[in-house]
């Protein structure tokens, strides 16, 4: 009797807390997930001030090559801004993100001034850190 009680007790608290348990994708804790968001809102806050000092500040070392000034322009400034415009607002594509290891994709449906798009996010985990890899618009 004690155990078929704690078992409907159990099922309950499972049925009534069912988002608590579950990762934002396949992988990806809440957490984690609110980490990288938050560094792809800063991002996007850097890309739409055209600071790409700003815009690079999260990024992994391992990209340290390429953020640089004249890859922002050529990249973000020349071809991103030039065809989409500026970011407007994003949401997120459980569905086409995950984590696997130290590498994670994160996918957003995306506003942007001049036409909406895609926003796919690379992560790499460095030194036991969440650090951005590259941003796509498509």
């Amino acid at each position: 009797m004690m155990i078929r009680s704690l078992s409907i007790l159990l099922l309950v608290v499972a049925l009534a807390f069912p988002a608590a348990a579950e990762d934002a994708a396949p992988g990806m804790s809440q957490d984690t997930f609110q980490q990288m968001d938050a560094m792809l809102g800063n991002a996007l806050n850097a890309y739409n001030a055209g600071n790409w000092k700003a815009f690079y500040k999260d990024w992994a070392q391992l990209m340290s090559g390429i953020a640089t000034e004249q890859s922002f322009n050529s990249l973000y400034v020349n071809m991103y801004k030039k065809n989409f415009g500026d970011y407007k607002s994003r949401t997120f594509v459980r569905e086409r993100s995950s984590v696997a290891g130290d590498h994670a994709v994160v996918v957003y449906k995306a506003k942007f001034s001049k036409k909406d798009g895609d926003i796919g996010v690379n992560y790499f985990r460095e030194n036991g850190k969440w650090k951005l890899q590259q941003i796509q618009f498509n």
